[in-house]
């Protein structure tokens, strides 16, 4: 072998480690951008169906002023999706509120209570919880 030989076949090796060099920072990246894709859908997924039981309680609230005797429905087709409401009474002048959305295995469940201060109707407590949905295999609510 002479030693032209031998030094193509030591850049040879070098260009083939360089290739492999690559490859691997590139899959790491490749991978990387796709984990961090990945939680951006999961969270404007969740962050919709907050949006979807906060609608739930505003048309609660709506419907509470327009008739304080007003005790909730099943289900409401709200801007986004669907959910269930409910507003019971808890004292005099006095409502609690729940807002239920569900989709695709994941819950949003937003409580309000709410009191009556003349006409108006003041929102005195706000809880928001989101956690998988009891019944995973239901596309909605």
């Amino acid at each position: 072998m002479t030693r032209r030989a031998g030094r193509r076949g030591m850049a040879m090796l070098l260009a083939i480690m360089a290739v492999a060099v690559v490859s691997i920072l590139a899959t790491v990246v490749a991978s990387t951008v796709l984990g961090m894709s990945k939680v951006a859908r999961i969270e404007r997924a969740r962050e919709a169906l907050g949006l979807v039981a906060e609608s739930g309680v505003e048309l609660a609230i709506a419907r509470l002023a327009a008739d304080r005797k007003w005790s909730g429905s099943d289900r409401e087709l709200v801007p986004g999706g669907s959910c269930r409401i409910a507003a019971k009474t808890v004292g005099p002048g006095n409502w609690e509120i729940t807002s239920r959305a569900a989709k695709d295995g994941r819950e949003c469940l937003v409580c309000v209570r709410v009191q009556s201060l003349g006409q108006k109707l003041q929102i005195t407590q706000w809880q928001m919880k989101h956690q998988p949905s009891p019944n995973p295999g239901k596309k909605g609510v």
